[in-house]
């Protein structure tokens, strides 16, 4: 065994010594309510999942990441998740419980990455009840067999926080470089991410000198773009275009900036009232852009005006998604104990209840104008900016439930810390020396 494997075999064991026992049995009990979930009944496919499925089959074939409807190569949709899908179909064949199984691991390690983001901003009992509310989300727990990218998603974005928020002064080149990766993936699943980018930097040059911020951030954006050249080339020699990530840009800017848009989805195709794929990509992408891009330019009032049912379609309510991706296709009826109408209750009232905790929590640190809770604000008002540039949907919020779970978590722990001080305040010690012969 080499000197390298040693150290890493001791660090594992130190790590595994220091780990917070509560936290792992938490951790444990919400991986196996989502494995109870995903075995319970199997789900079939539908709309963008059901392309998303199809292109890691196509993907783990060795046929390339093709457009269903003609059969030639595509990039209509991001291929980070049906990359992460087509790797355990390599494995397992095509199989949609294999897929469930892998977003079980997504929601574990999400759940891993809440108590450690919400344990150095607010402390150990705050990481705790962060976890359990995101590991008992009842929303969280019922998306899991859906083979959508957002739990990977999410999974991505609280790794690039947590990555992005601990660096310190100390911190080496390793850690950018980490960042970078983590960064890039999640741009390959969703680019919306790279609103994280301002976030980000203001992190990597905290404390620093300005030479050191600019050499840390080009380790990251480096990094990140060495990860995305390959897809960008691909996408030329294929595509006969210099695609980025992917070509439904367009479409997902003019479905938020038209006069008929409502704040929610509407299909692009006329002839279609459903999901569906264009047959050139390249020229649907830049015809319908440049249609939202005069329609902002030419009713910018009404545009915004847009903003308000936007966000109320994302954040209204936190049960339609599973109705559509993960209750209307099992094949197996829900426990008698719980039917349909009951478990929409549920989901909602509970979404409410953290929702409305989030915000008071965020009332209580910037009362006490808790310093780490600043970046999780942020973090979170930078990931609700897609929607006002595009349109809202209710499983766009499903990113920043965890942030949610840590902001309402953080509150509540510096509010308990405050009665506690309250009801027992600190005994102050007498600073004088003992007198000669006294008794202390």
């Amino acid at each position: 065994m080499t000197e390298r494997v040693r150290s890493i075999v001791a660090r594992s064991e130190q790590l595994a010594m220091s780990a917070d026992r509560v936290a792992v049995v938490i951790i444990i009990i919400g991986g196996a309510l989502r494995c109870w979930w995903v075995l319970s009944a199997s789900v079939g496919t539908i709309d963008d999942s059901a392309f998303y499925n199809g292109h890691a089959v196509d993907l783990a074939a060795g046929r390339g990441y093709l457009n269903p409807a003609t059969g030639a190569p595509s990039a209509f949709l991001p291929p980070g998740y049906s990359l992460a899908l087509a790797a355990v179909y390599l494995v397992t064949g095509p199989s949609v419980l294999a897929g469930a199984v892998l977003n079980v691991a997504f929601a574990v390690v999400t759940m891993v990455f809440t108590y450690l983001i919400a344990r150095r901003a607010f402390g150990t009992g705050a990481a705790r009840l962060a976890t359990v509310i995101l590991a008992a989300f009842p929303s969280q727990i019922v998306y899991t067999p859906a083979l959508t990218p957002d739990l990977f998603f999410t999974m991505l974005v609280m790794a690039v926080l947590w990555a992005g928020l601990v660096i310190s002064a100390e911190t080496g080149r390793a850690r950018f470089l980490l960042l970078g990766i983590l960064l890039g993936v999640a741009v390959l699943t969703a680019p919306k991410v790279l609103v994280l980018a301002p976030l980000l930097v203001f992190a990597a040059s905290r404390e620093v000198p300005r030479r050191v911020a600019a050499r840390r951030s080009a380790y990251v954006f480096v990094t990140m773009l060495v990860l995305l050249i390959p897809w960008t080339v691909r996408n030329a020699i294929q595509l006969d275009a210099p695609v980025f990530v992917s070509t439904n840009s367009g479409v997902n800017l003019w479905i938020g900036s038209n006069p008929e848009a409502t704040g929610g989805w509407m299909p692009w195709d006329p002839n279609s009232d459903g999901w569906t794929y264009p047959e050139d990509e390249i020229a649907t992408d830049r015809e319908f852009r440049q249609r939202a891009v005069d329609y902002v330019f030419d009713h910018p009032l009404d545009w915004l005006k847009l903003t308000r049912p936007k966000l109320e379609e994302t954040f209204r309510q936190d049960f339609s998604y599973l109705g559509h991706f993960s209750l209307v296709t099992r094949d197996k009826p829900l426990p008698g104990w719980m039917p349909g109408g009951r478990l929409r209750r549920i989901v909602n009232a509970y979404y409410d209840v953290i929702c409305w905790a989030a915000v008071a929590g965020v009332l209580v640190l910037i009362a006490k104008r808790n310093a780490a809770s600043i970046s999780l604000v942020a973090a979170v008002v930078l990931l609700i900016l897609p929607v006002v540039l595009f349109f809202g949907l209710d499983r766009y919020h499903v990113v920043v439930l965890p942030l949610f779970c840590i902001l309402a978590a953080g509150g509540a722990a510096i509010l308990a810390r405050d009665v506690r001080t309250r009801i027992d305040p600190p005994r102050k010690t007498d600073p004088r020396p003992p007198r000669p012969g006294s008794a202390r």
